[in-house]
């Protein structure tokens, strides 16, 4: 038993205490997606560049068209990329139905869960994420999914980098007879 009944008891009265609010999810790695594909821009401008020379115009003339063009193109490629991570979020969200909250660390229970992780995952805790509780009714899933993402080096670095273990403690009357 990692915890104590009495431990677990104050965990969660801290966090009903917080407001437990639907569990959060990301799409992580659409920085990356959109970069390979935001590369393929300047071809778009290309054909007309090609055939403005051909006709003749001055290069000046050219690589303003050609920049209005690629800027056109930026402005709605970054549009519709920004919607479709919107989209693959809220598809993401579907996979969480839960309710949770993140601790501060502050009760007898908290400061035990904290150490003993610590203990169990041989690091300190200034390497983890912050305690969450995390509540299950009846019909709420955590469906299959992938906390480690290929390619999300701005997305990680905004929220301290790479999840590499997840600590799972459930109630102790959870599986009780």
């Amino acid at each position: 038993d990692l915890l104590s009944p009495t431990d677990c008891d104050e965990i969660i009265a801290a966090a009903e205490a917080r407001n437990m609010e639907q569990s959060p999810v990301a799409y992580a790695g659409w920085t990356e997606d959109a970069g390979i594909w935001a590369r393929l821009l300047p071809i778009g401008a290309l054909p007309t560049a090609n055939q403005m020379l051909n006709a003749g115009e001055s290069p000046l003339k050219v690589a303003a068209v050609a920049l209005g063009i690629y800027a056109a193109l930026s402005a709605g490629f970054w549009g519709l990329a920004f919607l479709y991570s919107k989209y693959k979020q809220s598809e993401l969200q579907k996979l969480r139905t839960s309710t949770s909250t993140a601790l501060e660390g502050q009760t007898k229970g908290e400061k035990s869960l904290i150490e003993k992780s610590q203990d169990l995952m041989m690091s300190t805790w200034q390497q983890f994420e912050a305690p969450t509780v995390i509540r299950y009714e009846k019909g709420q899933v955590l469906a299959p999914h992938f906390d480690a993402n290929r390619g999300a080096e701005v997305e990680d670095a905004n929220r301290g980098g790479q999840t590499l273990a997840t600590l799972l403690v459930p109630r102790p009357s959870t599986f009780a007879p």
